[in-house]
């Protein structure tokens, strides 16, 4: 399953606008591993935000497929034909890009390629990922 959103950065993340997940059944059975070790800790102490961890499974994008629409906050599951028309957009380079798990969802930060700003996508909740594998 491919999923698709809009990404949030500051003035230095440059044109990062659309991130781009492959949720393979090893990915999600991993992320959720990360999200029970974040809901583990942050019982432990309330204060811990989240668990960071380098991945690189989410690709980014300038501009959307047309006839893709997406609001800002939202996930969107998306078919092969259309991650397959992803491939007219050159996809963006990024110097680190993190997972951070948290006990109500994941999240995926980056850092463009030879720049000092960041991007990160909404939080992919729990109830959001169970709806989006229901669907179609």
């Amino acid at each position: 399953m491919y999923v698709v959103c809009a990404v949030t950065g500051d003035e230095n993340a440059g044109d990062y606008n659309y991130a781009v997940i492959e949720l393979t059944g090893d990915y999600l059975q991993w992320l959720r591993g990360v999200n029970n070790i974040a809901k583990v800790l942050r019982a432990v102490d309330e204060n811990l935000y989240g668990c960071e961890y380098f991945d690189y499974n989410a690709e980014y994008y300038r501009e959307l497929p047309q006839g893709l629409d997406i609001d800002s906050d939202q996930f969107v599951r998306i078919e092969q034909v259309t991650y397959d028309a992803f491939a007219q957009f050159d996809q963006l380079p990024t110097g680190v890009t993190t997972v951070l798990a948290k006990d109500e969802g994941w999240l995926w930060q980056g850092t463009p390629k030879h720049s000092q700003g960041t991007f990160e996508t909404p939080t992919l909740t729990l109830e959001v990922l169970h709806a989006l594998a229901t669907e179609g």
